[in-house]
């Protein structure tokens, strides 16, 4: 049996609603729009590109999302509109990136940069693969190898930021290691020994001489197609070997100490391609990629490394 509403319980749902709707009016009112919302996306992003985000830095960019959608280049300026897709790649639920790639193929191309719907679908794509894998790994002893080695190897380079000597002995030591598991089973994929230790082998690799990376990055190349690699990794490696050999390089990952003792990227072909090359490849635009290596190399670096030499 059905219990009658009574204009009493009618009034108090009735008030109830009326809440909830004041409620929801205040907080939409609140959340900061146009370039407010465009300069409070900035400063999340600057929190992340130090890796200061927080869950709440998180929560607020899937707020800002279901309270009032995907914010575009109308109402935030371009580099904003890029900037918040930025953010929702940041350790955000698949389903979330899944949910903003559904919004953001069905707004006008204009709405959004077109480098940020390409770095979008690139991350969107390597997310999906790295969702697949599954724990125990296969190779769980290569995995905790890789880990001591990489553990080691950040160490090292963190409590003697500019003892390339301290640096060297290490990575002697390491590409020992690195070459007997090539030797044993080439170069691991993320099925094999887990994401994380996939992606700390290519960058323990990163530092050995130029004739292992050469012989890692076709192998590399491989895995990358199977979904077995990152391509931002394959990219970094790709421009390392390219240095090495004095051509230009395609990515912009690599950086060098350059006459004037600034940090600066080694050349790089086309360079006016260069961020659309990027996003095809998970890689953030150079202008925020600066902000990186900033970040990761003191001011001194490279007079200090000078010195040291």
């Amino acid at each position: 049996m059905h219990r009658a509403v009574t204009p009493r319980i009618r009034t108090a749902i009735a008030g109830v609603l009326a809440t909830i709707a004041v409620a929801t009016a205040i907080a939409q009112s609140a959340f900061p729009t146009g370039q407010a919302l465009a300069a409070s996306i900035r400063e999340h992003l600057d929190r992340a590109l130090a890796d200061r985000a927080t869950d709440e830095d998180r929560e607020w960019v899937r707020r800002v999302f279901g309270t009032t959608g995907m914010p575009t280049a109308k109402q935030v300026g371009d580099v904003a509109a890029e900037d918040y897709v930025l953010l929702c790649v940041q350790d955000q639920p698949l389903v979330f990136l899944e949910n903003v790639a559904v919004v953001v193929s069905k707004l006008p191309l204009e709405a959004i940069p077109m480098t940020a719907r390409v770095f979008l679908n690139a991350r969107l794509r390597q997310k999906r693969v790295e969702a697949r894998v599954r724990d125990p790994v296969p190779l769980p002893a290569v995995r905790d190898r890789i880990h001591a080695l990489f553990v080691e190897d950040q160490r090292v380079r963190t409590e003697h930021p500019n003892d390339v000597q301290r640096w060297s002995t290490v990575d002697e030591k390491t590409g020992t290691a690195l070459r007997e598991i090539l030797a044993q089973h080439g170069v691991p994929a993320a099925s094999d020994v887990g994401v994380e230790a996939a992606r700390n082998f290519v960058v323990l690799v990163q530092h050995q001489p130029p004739e292992l990376l050469q012989q890692v990055l076709p192998q590399l190349e491989v895995l990358v197609r199977r979904g077995e690699a990152s391509p931002s990794d394959y990219a970094m490696m790709f421009d390392r070997v390219r240095v090495q050999q004095k051509q230009p390089q395609r990515y912009g990952e690599n950086f060098e100490c350059d006459s004037d003792g600034r940090l600066e990227p080694s050349p790089i072909e086309a360079p006016e391609a260069l961020d659309a090359r990027r996003a095809s490849m998970g890689l953030l635009p150079m202008r925020l990629y600066r902000v990186v290596i900033a970040r990761m190399y003191p001011a001194d670096f490279c007079e200090k490394a000078a010195a040291s030499r």
